[in-house]
């Protein structure tokens, strides 16, 4: 039985809290136990947190969009992203990869065509050849997802790769401020041995400056000759 100098308080917004789960007849149950979940064993939650280094306000939000009047001070999340020891937290992934010598490099979120170095295409590839060679047994599921697989060469490897960079720059550059105009330019730099595609600026300058030039040329070749007419009807 723990003692109750080891029980830790109930949370600052539920003082009534149970410490442990407990089971009784509640107004609404009709008769019947209802389990109530107690505070103890359970993470403390966002609030919780704030209130015990004093950063909690009342009227706080877990979260809260950028234009909202009341944005940041009083979005929790925000509020207790930006607390250092927070900012230097690492999970716990991390760690585990860490322990055994190595770097994590963590993809940006909700952008898979840029995860990796083409991880997400490659998936999909695999997923193409299980859907096409799968024979819907259950039994025999794990051995197709290996040999769907197995189908990555070095070659679908590289030109996934390739396909992921070539996202990775459209975003590095500003291709654009939409899913749709990143495609385009995704689509317009697809060859970097190219020059039509990715300089097409610069020849459509140049274009137009040769055809000024040529026009210069032509209109001062016209006044010599207009010139040397002259010169020859005045001897005449």
């Amino acid at each position: 039985m723990q003692k109750k100098e080891d029980n830790p308080l109930p949370p600052f917004n539920n003082l009534k809290a149970t410490l442990e789960d407990t089971k009784k007849v509640t107004a609404t149950s009709k008769g019947k136990l209802k389990e109530i979940k107690g505070y103890a064993g359970k993470a403390k939650g966002i609030a919780q947190i704030l209130w015990e280094r004093g950063l909690w306000i009342e009227g706080m939000k877990l979260t809260l969009k950028e234009d909202h009047l009341f944005y940041p001070d009083r979005s929790a999340k925000h509020v207790l992203a930006n607390c250092d020891d927070f900012k230097e937290e690492v999970g716990a992934m991390e760690d585990l990869v860490q322990s055994y010598g190595h770097i994590v490099m963590f993809s940006p979120k909700g952008h898979p065509e840029i995860a990796g170095a083409g991880i997400e295409f490659d998936w999909g590839v695999s997923k193409k050849f299980f859907r096409r060679n799968s024979n819907h047994i259950a039994n025999n599921c794990e051995h197709d997802v290996r040999a769907s697989l197995e189908k990555i060469n070095l070659q679908i490897a590289k030109n996934t790769s390739r396909k992921a960079r070539s996202y990775m720059r459209a975003y590095e550059k500003d291709g654009g401020g939409s899913q749709l105009l990143i495609e385009k330019f995704v689509k317009l730099h697809k060859s970097h041995r190219n020059i039509l595609d990715q300089e097409t600026g610069y020849l459509e300058c140049l274009r137009i400056k040769i055809e000024e030039d040529a026009a210069d040329v032509k209109t001062e070749k016209l006044l010599i000759e207009t010139e040397q007419r002259e010169k020859e009807n005045a001897f005449a």
